[in-house]
């Protein structure tokens, strides 16, 4: 219990906080997407400037989406340019165990971790509770990947606390050739456009989106060599409730779906195709019938997209990525009233006045 002393110091510091004009240091910041840029493959038709201009809105559109308490990790990305259809990326991953301690080395640094990445997840869920991350903490499995393994992209680590210890954290490529090595018959053509594409031309932007987001960590490798390494992604792939599936597709040709609560409810369904990948989202393309009535033309993680289609983040993205880690931007919070005549935010000079006012008032009582 507080003596009466103790609650006039406790006083005292409110009023001295107040009329100094304290403010609380910033409690949070986004993601930051350093790009570097390597053009020499990239087609004549298109400048430096409008690719650096794009990438980079791209970059700051997604990682504003993201809120990170106490610090504003960062994470490096390769621009370059390749023979691949629209984009594609080369992330640097790291295994890890998924439960017992262990000893990590990584690009000549030591990283020690007192438990394995689930109780990781764990204490990163519960630093900012919210209707995925409670979900998602309820169900994660007591054991999962092959020997307790899992493997993390570098900029999944470093959303979850931990610096990746590299100068990159992997390669985003983008092309303008269909397939194959030449741009004869098959050649495309970026828009750069915002939230505009014209007939012909395909959507820089949700591509762009598309290949970061598997480099955060949206992304499933179910078919390496032995033993195939899973990603945390593939925790939260089911084709049944209580039923994960690592599997294109599951028993009986069922569709694999994102789920945070054990498989009950199911926020959008992954492809199934092996032309496109697993961990991208069940679309549909302009001009064809929708596969599965849940399905989003729009959304920049589907497995496919169509010329002229433009695409935008959608709460089920922006879920999939709580999932992982990345703390999400939070509602907007009213700034704080300043008062014009001292420049002082008018909440700490109201509680200053609450300060003397309780100190006059047991004053006055102590003398009654």
């Amino acid at each position: 219990m507080v003596n009466h002393r103790g609650r006039q110091a406790i006083l005292a510091l409110l009023v001295l906080l107040a009329v100094a004009g304290w403010t609380s240091p910033a409690i949070a910041g986004p993601l930051v997407i350093v790009p570097t840029y390597n053009f020499a493959c990239m087609p004549s038709k298109y400048t430096q400037c409008e690719v650096k201009c794009a990438f980079g809105k791209a970059a700051t559109q997604l990682g504003n989406e993201f809120c990170f308490v106490g610090r504003t990790p960062t994470v490096h990305f390769c621009v370059d340019w390749s023979s691949t259809a629209l984009g594609s990326n080369k992330p640097n991953a790291f295994l890890f165990k998924y439960t017992p301690c262990f000893f990590h080395f990584c690009c000549g640094f030591c990283l020690k971790i007192s438990c394995g990445i689930r109780c990781v997840m764990l204490r990163d869920y519960a630093a900012r509770p919210t209707t995925i991350t409670t979900q998602a903490a309820a169900n994660l499995p007591a054991t999962f990947g092959k020997c307790c393994i899992v493997e993390l992209t570098a900029a999944n680590l470093t959303a979850l606390g931990f610096p990746q210890g590299c100068t990159s954290c992997g390669t985003i490529f983008f092309s303008d050739r269909n397939g194959g090595c030449g741009c004869i018959n098959n050649c495309i053509s970026f828009s750069f456009t915002p939230c505009s594409t014209p007939a012909g031309q395909f959507d820089f932007f949700g591509t762009a989106e598309h290949e970061m987001s598997e480099e955060l960590g949206r992304i499933t490798f179910l078919a390496c060599c032995p033993p195939p390494h899973l990603f945390t992604n593939c925790i939260f792939r089911f084709s049944a409730p209580g039923v994960r599936c690592d599997k294109a597709k599951g028993a009986g040709g069922k569709c694999v779906y994102l789920s945070v609560n054990n498989g009950t409810t199911s926020l959008v369904k992954f492809n199934g195709l092996t032309s496109g990948d697993l961990d991208d989202y069940k679309g549909c393309r302009l001009g064809n019938p929708c596969p599965c009535p849940a399905c989003n033309p729009a959304d920049p993680f589907n497995a496919f997209l169509s010329a002229g289609q433009t695409t935008t983040l959608s709460t089920v993205d922006l879920d999939n990525m709580e999932a992982l880690g990345f703390e999400l931007k939070p509602a907007v919070i009213p700034a704080p009233e300043i008062d014009p005549r001292t420049g002082r935010t008018a909440s700490l000079l109201l509680l200053a006045a609450l300060g003397l006012a309780e100190s006059r008032r047991r004053r006055s009582a102590s003398q009654a």
